[in-house]
This record gives C-alpha cells, sequence and structure tokens, in this order.
C-alpha cells in the first residue's frame, strides 16, 4: 500500500446489507452484531444484525461486510 493510501480512509453501504471500507489497518472486535475497525486516520464501530467478513484484503486494507448494516 502506498504511504498516500495509509492517509485515506473511505466507507460506503450499498442496500444497507453490504459495506465497503478503506484504510482498514486491523479489526479490534468482531461478532455478527458489532465490529470495531482501526482505520488508517481514525476508528469506527458498525452495528447490525448477521454481519460477516465477505473479504479482508490486508495489502490494500480493504474490508466487505455483509449482513443488515443499522449504524456506523
Amino acid at each position: 500500500m502506498l504511504n498516500n493510501e495509509l492517509n485515506h480512509t473511505e466507507f460506503s453501504v450499498k442496500s444497507g446489507d453490504r459495506m465497503f471500507v478503506n484504510g482498514v489497518v486491523g479489526i479490534e472486535s468482531f461478532d455478527s452484531t458489532y465490529l470495531e475497525l482501526k482505520l488508517s486516520n481514525t476508528g469506527m464501530s458498525v452495528e447490525g444484525e448477521n454481519m460477516k467478513i465477505e473479504s479482508l484484503d490486508h495489502s490494500n486494507g480493504e474490508l466487505v461486510i455483509v449482513g443488515k448494516i443499522q449504524g456506523v
């Protein structure tokens, strides 16, 4: 990952059931109702139901979560 990508974080939620996040440095906590992320420039908490990590690319800091996303 390039240095300028490390300082850039974006997220989007599609149809309330799929979330894309970049700039992910680590996962602090995870279960099907709560996710706590460490991002390159901050932290993020996600609440929902039946959440699962669909993919995590450590080299690019990209994460995809599926399930009912209720709050960020």
